[in-house]
């Protein structure tokens, strides 16, 4: 599916921002996030309350190990009938697996674009001409354009993706991606330039993309000793001024 949104473009990572504690799930109205609450049909002295926070610790666990929301497998997007969008089996990670057990379908609204969530009760919804989702557990698999009555793009820009246990999207951004996510995220986030790690506080990029400024002040020298190497990673090499090499200058491109 195509990337062609920035990432100020598209819904921001998602991530819970409230406290959910264990002593909820030890009561009969308290549910764990994706969990289904325990109730036993019988008295056989099993204890629902202690059942249900243990299911609550589970969602906690994938909650902090996560580190955020993201698709896990599949749901992939396709175009159906005029508005129908076609949404794959697959799992998300919302505080825990959250499954779309078979191929299911979503009806879109036109003129505009449908910005996708899939969210903790298993279901899917829609958000038109938003980027801000109806609930923060809402995980964002996708945005659909319409028109006319029909759908005219899919794309996947910002959808962030669980790889190895580690959170991936991609927007089309040229360089560092133009949105601020929460503080409490961490994740990559490839563009053009190069690939991009949330801090918390801003973008660190690894890898190759935009220049490297190295400014040596007139007069002075920057001395590399015997045997030792510098490694500069850049897409491009320019000098003003002038440049004296004693010794080897490699360029790998």
């Amino acid at each position: 599916m195509a990337i062609t949104k920035l990432a100020s473009q598209v819904p921001t990572p998602q991530v819970y921002s409230g406290f959910l504690r264990v002593y909820d799930g030890e009561n009969t109205t308290g549910n764990a996030p994706v969990s289904r609450k325990f109730q036993p049909a019988n008295n056989l002295g099993v204890s629902s309350s202690k059942l249900n926070a243990n299911f609550t610790m589970q969602a906690l666990l994938a909650r902090y190990g996560g580190g955020g929301y993201g698709i896990a497998y599949g749901l992939d997007l396709s175009a159906g009938s005029g508005l129908t969008l076609n949404i794959a089996a697959g799992h998300s990670v919302i505080d825990g697996l959250v499954e779309n057990p078979a191929a299911t379908t979503l009806a879109l609204t036109d003129n505009g674009v449908n910005y996708i969530y899939h969210k903790q009760n298993g279901t899917f919804t829609k958000v038109f001409n938003s980027t801000t989702p109806g609930d923060e557990t809402d995980n964002y698999i996708g945005n659909v354009t319409t028109s006319g009555g029909a759908i005219t793009a899919i794309d996947t820009s910002g959808v962030c993706y669980f790889k190895n246990g580690a959170i991936e999207r991609q927007t089309a951004d040229t360089g560092e991606p133009a949105d601020t996510p929460n503080a409490s995220w961490r994740g990559w986030t490839v563009t053009s330039g190069g690939r991009y790690w949330w801090t918390g506080t801003g973008y660190e990029r690894l890898g190759p993309g935009d220049s490297v400024k190295i400014l040596i002040p007139a007069g002075r020298n920057d001395v590399i000793p015997a045997g030792s190497q510098k490694a500069i990673i850049a897409d491009a090499l320019t000098v003003r001024g002038s440049l004296a090499v004693r010794g080897h200058l490699v360029v790998r491109a």
